[in-house]
């Protein structure tokens, strides 16, 4: 091989090297359409071109930053958190936006939460619904961004509370309980149940009141010096006690009546000794009263009575 073929070999040999790194650092020309229209505040244009250019250009951090952004921008949170994961996963680098964006999220929904609190004030049923809605929605996408997030949680739950769908709000608490364990949060979910329990006493469901009073008695993480365990205590009891009412009238002849008068006893009784709540003692007292008495027990029932009496004495005193 003569020298000016070699020559001409090399040459087109460091092209062609050329011209592959060249194209390898290309950016396509979507990605930086969509860039541009992100940077323009043009989501939906930045979401279609980054789409197409993040297909080719896969390896970029700031692309799937700015999809991730502009998806939740679009309410689309599920897309905007599998973006922002992509994102992470190539670099850190913006993982301080990330934060912010999740900042940003959480205070759109307390804004709106707070409108609509003052929107529920005016007696503005629509616009308050509208807002907690609004509110909600913000919430819920933070929660995608931060997945880890307590606190996000936490706003949805109270939102839930907010438009009245318990349900869902009592599944969020119980799912934040799970995780952080605390009396705090079991109080949330034991006042949900609290508030189912005490509309079954007012239709007077005894038996589905009794089982609802239960589960907040069964609790995990609610002590039992808790005001939503005694008072749930008391309410059990007397679901209990009236249950048993019915079946002696229903059925005089059989003493079946005693099992849930002596269910009611089972939990008046430490209560009595325990209680913190004190403005349910007198009450404690009289139903204790009742259930004895029920039961045949006329000793302990003018023990009870003596002590309701004294008890009634001290609070007029005071």
């Amino acid at each position: 091989m003569g020298t000016r073929n070699f020559k001409s070999y090399l040459m087109i040999g460091l092209l062609l090297a050329f011209i592959a790194i060249l194209f390898a650092g290309c950016t396509s020309p979507e990605l930086e359409t969509g860039k541009l229209a992100y940077r323009n505040k043009e989501y939906e244009k930045a979401v279609t071109n980054l789409e197409k250019g993040l297909a080719i250009n896969k390896d970029d951090s700031e692309g799937w930053y700015m999809l991730g952004h502009a998806y939740s921008l679009l309410g689309r949170y599920e897309e905007a958190a599998n973006a922002i994961n992509k994102s992470l996963a190539i670099s850190d680098k913006y993982s301080q936006n990330v934060l912010a964006l999740w900042a940003e999220l959480i205070n759109n929904g307390a804004s709106n939460f707070n409108d609509g609190i003052a929107a529920e004030k005016r007696k503005d049923s629509a616009l308050t619904k509208t807002l907690y809605t609004r509110a909600l929605n913000s919430f819920i996408g933070a929660s995608y961004i931060i997945p880890d997030s307590i606190k996000s949680y936490k706003y949805i739950g109270e939102t839930y509370l907010a438009l009245n769908e318990r349900e869902k709000a009592m599944d969020i608490f119980n799912k934040i309980l799970e995780k952080s364990k605390s009396k705090e949060d079991a109080e949330k979910v034991a006042a949900i149940l609290y508030d189912v329990g005490m509309g079954m006493v007012k239709i007077e469901n005894f038996n589905a009141a009794a089982e609802t009073f239960q589960k907040i008695m069964g609790m995990q993480y609610l002590p039992k010096d808790d005001q939503y365990w005694e008072a749930s205590a008391y309410f059990y009891a007397l679901s209990k006690a009236a249950i048993g009412a019915k079946m002696r009238d229903d059925n005089p002849d059989s003493d079946d009546y005693k099992q849930p008068f002596n269910e009611a006893l089972n939990v008046l009784e430490p209560l009595s000794r325990t209680l913190v709540k004190k403005d349910i003692e007198v009450r404690v007292w009289e139903l204790l009263v009742n259930v004895y008495a029920s039961l045949g027990d006329n000793v302990k029932a003018q023990d009870a009575l003596k002590k309701k009496e004294e008890l009634e004495k001290l609070q007029n005193n005071n």
